[in-house]
């Protein structure tokens, strides 16, 4: 099926970014992700294929995210092509919140929710470390952002009661950019959803496009 929508990888294809993948440890089938990159001439990778990176097991629900970031890093370093476009995401803070195997533990390890969590920010912390001290950090711009608020489970319920009944999807989300030289504020104190990441990136990148966002 095709989509007419015009999206973030179409625009940067048009201004150079030859290389553009996406990289999940589930399966590429998963919510149909193969057939919507698929649509934006976009490269995926799913659990099948990430095998080529990465040698145990999947130790989560797919490939946890201390065996994803280490891989993601791994493609960056071999990747020729300049500029390109990655795109991956994380799978440890997904409820049950007790479905990776290799889950580095917060505090005394009790709480399958922090567990989970704190096991994402350990991954992406040592990735991090890794690509500050790399050439990458000179030119490359990496963006954090969520899909969505936590999943209102019971278990989360339990740990914030206060506001157990006001817990939903639909609330506040991480947004972090990395900009490479940045004047850009620490902070931005303004109402916003995922409709503006897309301009917000063309305009750090400096194209300007029509764009229907």
């Amino acid at each position: 099926k095709e989509h007419k929508l015009l999206c973030l990888p179409e625009i940067l294809a048009q201004h150079g970014y030859a290389a553009r993948g996406y990289f999940t440890g589930v399966k590429k089938e998963y919510a149909g992700k193969d057939q919507i990159f698929g649509n934006m001439d976009v490269g995926i990778s799913g659990e099948e294929e990430m095998k080529e990176w990465i040698t145990d097991a999947p130790k989560s629900w797919g490939f946890s995210d201390h065996q994803m970031f280490p891989a993601l890093w791994q493609i960056m370093q071999e990747q020729n092509a300049r500029p390109f476009f990655f795109m991956t995401s994380t799978i440890d803070s997904h409820p049950p919140f007790n479905l990776s195997r290799d889950a580095t533990p917060y505090g005394n390890g009790k709480n399958n929710v922090l567990n989970a969590f704190h096991s994402t920010d350990d991954a992406i912390k040592t990735f991090w470390h890794s690509f500050l001290q790399s050439d990458f950090a000179k030119d490359t711009i990496v963006v954090f952002v969520a899909d969505h608020a936590v999943f209102p489970a019971a278990e989360v319920k339990k740990l914030f009661p206060e506001d157990a009944n006001a817990l939903s999807y639909y609330d506040e989300t991480i947004a972090m950019i990395y900009v490479p030289d940045s004047t850009l504020s620490q902070s931005v104190d303004m109402v916003s959803s995922g409709i503006d990441l897309t301009p917000t990136l063309l305009q750090i990148l400096n194209i300007n496009t029509a764009n229907s966002f």
